[in-house]
């Protein structure tokens, strides 16, 4: 995730340990035994699931283009 982000935005991205919040992310590890990863696209000012929240699309263009390579990382050795 982090060469695709890197190969997407030209940036090192910043790794934070998380999903305290999304309770599935400790589900699919205790049952499954899966790791995730979640990649963030938005702004601090997207105001996320408040009133007038919004996403803009450079944002979105941003995350499918990162999706893509990320993609692409997984099929590398």
């Amino acid at each position: 995730a982090s060469r695709a982000i890197k190969r997407a935005t030209g940036k090192v991205p910043a790794l934070i340990k998380s999903g305290g919040s999304i309770p599935v992310a400790g589900m699919l590890k205790d049952k499954l035994g899966l790791d995730t990863i979640f990649m963030g696209f938005g702004l601090d000012d997207d105001r996320v699931h408040s009133p007038n929240e919004k996403f803009e699309l450079s944002c979105f263009r941003m995350g499918a283009r990162t999706h893509a390579l990320f993609m692409d990382e997984l099929r590398r050795p």
